[in-house]
């Protein structure tokens, strides 16, 4: 619970508690560091608060679990990060644009044992989206070696 004063929609002087009551967050002018809490006092968000937004070094939570743990700026993913799934095992680490993945390693698991890697290309053009995969394969259960180009019109 968020008990202070807000300015242009966003926390800006105040305390954060979390349902037992104790103290996580402190805000002055919008900034500050801590943790934010859900509803059911499931940890959702560790890191900076620069100017009323998240900003620098994050790590965000799912049920209490780790998801992402990497750089915000201006509120979204932006700059390195490293993505996990609900059992704790990376899937994704490289670059974020503006919250969206835009290159780095793509890894995938199957009841924890590691399906493949692959490499992750994304950029955007004045109209369109393009998101190139290469899959090398060297440590997986499969044999794979392939590109994948995926083109969007916006």
């Amino acid at each position: 619970m968020f008990e202070g004063e807000y300015k242009d929609g966003k926390r800006w002087n105040g305390k954060m508690y979390n349902s037992k009551g104790d103290l996580v967050l402190e805000l002055k002018d919008g900034n500050g560091k801590g943790k934010e809490y859900g509803f059911w006092n499931n940890i959702i968000y560790e890191g900076n608060y620069i100017d009323g937004t998240k900003e620098g070094k994050i790590i965000e939570y799912n049920g209490g679990k780790k998801i992402y743990e990497g750089d915000y700026e201006h509120g979204k993913r932006h700059g390195n990060g490293k993505e996990y799934n609900k059992f704790g095992n990376l899937i994704f680490e490289g670059n974020y644009k503006n919250g969206n993945k835009w290159d780095g390693k793509l890894i995938e698991y199957y009841k924890d044992k590691l399906l493949f890697e692959a490499g992750y290309y994304c950029r955007y053009y004045l109209n369109s989206l393009k998101i190139e995969i290469s899959i090398k394969d060297s440590e997986s259960i499969f044999n794979l070696s392939s590109k994948e180009y995926y083109d969007w019109l916006l």
